[in-house]
This record gives structure tokens, C-alpha cells and sequence, in this order.
């Protein structure tokens, strides 16, 4: 599944978050705006098992392995100049400075974002397992908003019109 242009809103310009319930014991990626080898952002479940926020200027990962085959919510965060984060259930699990700014120069800024999946037509890059309620907000949530997702599954922080639930 993809979005076919997100009109740049999750494009490393601004701030944002990615929300999403997980169930599986593979690996892959949940939910992206990438190309590899050329760059983005990921929100995937690691080959080691925790959950992992990649982006070009930060790369958090959780300490819990979310590959349990259990539900699992995890969350990135991204805040432009700042930090990007990755919780799970709930919690704050890492936290790492972004070294840098980011610059989309030169890349596809309509690349758009896939779900269960990344851009690559040399392999197969499909996500074997379950996602729910994913979400993408044009801001970074702050702690007390992940913990009220987790808590709320179904429910959305605002009725902001660029938040976009799946």
C-alpha cells in the first residue's frame, strides 16, 4: 500500500511522527519514504528484532525485540535541528541526536510513502506480518501523546486536517 504524494509533508523539512501497531517475527519495513541507497526515513522492525527509526541524520532503536509475535505500537519521531526518537508500548526507548541537518537536494521529494514495504524494484522488500492503525503526523509528538496512543489504539491526538491515519 502506498500513499501516492504525501506533498512533501514527511520530508525531513519540518517535524513529524510515524505511528503504528505491529505483529509479526520477521523483519521489514513498515512504514517508509525511501530508496536504498539513496535515502529517507524508516520505521522498521530490525533483523535482530527491536524496532528501528532510520533517517539519514539519526538512527534510534528500541531495546525491546518487537518481532514477538506479539502487538507491539511502535512510534518515530523526528524533530527538524533536534533529536529523533523511537518508542515502544508506550515508552521512550532511544533517543539520538540528530548530527546534522538534513537536505532533500536531489532527492524525489514526491517519492511517495509505502506501507509495508520500500522502493526497490531489484528486490523483494515486503513486510511479512501485521500493521494497524498507522499514522503519520506533520509534528513531533511529544511523550504524554504516545502514551496517550498506546493507551487509546483506534484514537488520533487532533483533528488536524495533515494528520493522516491508515
Amino acid at each position: 500500500c502506498t500513499i501516492a504524494d504525501d506533498g512533501g509533508r514527511f520530508a525531513f523539512v519540518k517535524d513529524f511522527s510515524v505511528v503504528a501497531w505491529v505483529k509479526n517475527t520477521q523483519v521489514g519495513d513498515v512504514l517508509c519514504k525511501y530508496v536504498p541507497f539513496n535515502g529517507g526515513w524508516y520505521l522498521q522492525v530490525d533483523v535482530a528484532g527491536p524496532a528501528r527509526f532510520g533517517t539519514p541524520v539519526a538512527q534510534p532503536v528500541s531495546t525491546t525485540t518487537v518481532n514477538d509475535d506479539r502487538w507491539r505500537h511502535i512510534v518515530g519521531v523526528y524533530q527538524a535541528g533536534g533529536t529523533s526518537r523511537i518508542y515502544v508500548d508506550g515508552n521512550l526507548e532511544d533517543t539520538r541526536q540528530n548530527a546534522g541537518t538534513f537536505s532533500w537536494a536531489g532527492y524525489n521529494l514526491g517519492l511517495p510513502v509505502y506501507f509495508g514495504r520500500y522502493f526497490d524494484p531489484l528486490a523483494d522488500s515486503t513486510y511479512v506480518g501485521l500493521i494497524d492503525e498507522a499514522q503519520l503526523y506533520d509534528h513531533a509528538l511529544n511523550a504524554d501523546e504516545v502514551h496517550y496512543l498506546y493507551a487509546h489504539p483506534g484514537e488520533t491526538i487532533s483533528s488536524d486536517p495533515l494528520t493522516e491515519k491508515y
